[in-house]
């Protein structure tokens, strides 16, 4: 309550004054109204490193956060004529986008009913992508030419996939050689710290395939779900959208940028917002970029295969199948919609992810959408946003994106 009653000063104080609070306050209220959100909804915040002093007491009702919200998207409004630099710009851009994201889930906490396209729209700022059939269809068509078989076209993809399973007992090893290989293709490109570094570790019951952890002080700890088996090609993309250049590098990336700053914004990861579509996508484009397919066939033929003890007859069709399947990735944006909005049925969802986007859990990846909504489609949302922003494809042009007002936006 005295937390509560801190902040209520600050804004009556600001009122009377016709000043708008600090950014240092906004940001520091913004932090808090977002830890409180969570405790209604925990989804909303995946990490928060910036100490006690901003952890909030006991649950407060969800209609006097969003009153403080409102309070504080006032004072950002007033803010966003102030004449700054470029940080500073990228300050109030970033806690607008987070603020109005943040309303946003409030609102459905106090009973809003809204489509998944208005949470694109409200939440991202974003419009969802739609599939091109006639490219879907050459995909598909490659793919049944990459693995020919009388089956369905999904069941010879999983069976592909099955006979790159990682042992059980040779997982920490495989995926700590992905982890170093995915290191070596970042170094030359991104300027890594001295005392970075990623600890690995694999538990069971995680509620994600893997999770980063960053720790401050240029370490992470990625957590990885031992619940069931890896194959090769997913470990190596859990090693790069995780560590390097995906997660654990952002965190490097921003702390070089905005670090010093301290500002207490950035000390909180959010499952929400502008925030979670730039991180998640520049993830999956750090994936994409850092292995070339000359490079990871060597890779997979010289050290992950032997590792894992893996017969390397195919390791030039499983390349092949990596380059072709993020073009089915508008597809499952596509099935999620429609889905969410009742126009198909769990069974015809499940069937779809499974033929027309060749997802081999569909079951899990169904489950994750619904409990998730947009929030769950930001991978391969996020990815097409990040590849429109980059002058080229290419890890120098996702690092720069990185050292002006994009960090944090």
């Amino acid at each position: 309550m005295r937390a509560l009653y801190a902040c209520c000063v600050i804004s009556i104080a600001a009122a009377c004054s016709g000043a708008p609070p600090s950014l240092d306050q906004i940001g520091e209220r913004y932090v808090r109204a977002a830890l409180s959100l969570a405790q209604h909804e925990p989804d909303l915040v995946e990490a928060w490193r910036g100490g006690e002093a901003l952890i909030p007491g006991p649950r407060v009702p969800v209609a006097d956060i969003v009153a403080d919200l409102q309070r504080l998207q006032r004072g950002i409004d007033q803010h966003s004529n102030d004449v700054g630099g470029a940080p500073e710009k990228a300050r109030i851009d970033y806690l607008d986008h987070q603020l109005r994201a943040l309303d946003f889930a409030a609102s459905r906490l106090l009973g809003r009913t809204t489509s998944v396209d208005e949470q694109a729209r409200d939440e991202f700022g974003l419009a969802f992508s739609h599939p091109d059939a006639d490219a879907v269809k050459r995909t598909l068509d490659e793919i049944a030419r990459l693995l020919p078989g009388s089956g369905r076209l999904a069941d010879r993809v999983t069976a592909f996939r099955r006979a790159t399973t990682i042992p059980s007992d040779r997982k920490q090893a495989v995926m700590q050689i992905a982890l170093d290989a995915c290191r070596e293709a970042v170094a030359p490109v991104i300027d890594l710290p001295n005392d970075e570094g990623v600890t690995l570790r694999f538990h069971k019951n995680m509620p994600w395939d893997a999770f980063a952890r960053y720790a401050g002080e240029h370490h992470t700890t990625i957590e990885v779900n031992d619940d069931g088996p890896i194959d090769v090609s997913r470990a190596l993309r859990l090693a790069c959208h995780e560590g390097y250049a995906g997660h654990h590098v952002q965190h490097l990336l921003v702390d070089r940028v905005f670090g010093e700053r301290r500002w207490p914004e950035l000390q909180l990861t959010p499952g929400f917002g502008r925030h979670l579509l730039f991180m998640e996508g520049a993830a999956e484009v750090g994936t994409d970029l850092a292995l070339p397919t000359s490079r990871r066939a060597a890779l997979y033929r010289e050290r992950l295969f032997p590792a894992a003890s893996l017969d390397p007859k195919d390791i030039q069709a499983l390349v092949r199948l990596e380059e072709l399947l993020p073009a089915l990735l508008p597809v499952v944006t596509e099935v999620g919609r429609q889905y969410l909005e009742t126009r198909i049925t769990q069974e015809q969802a499940i069937e779809r992810l499974s033929s027309d986007a060749l997802i081999s859990n569909p079951q899990a990846t169904l489950a994750f959408i619904e409990r998730r909504r947009a929030r769950a489609l930001v991978y391969g949302e996020g990815r097409r946003v990040i590849y429109s922003m980059m002058a080229a494809q290419s890890l120098d042009s996702l690092r720069d994106l990185f050292k002006h007002a994009s960090a944090v936006q």
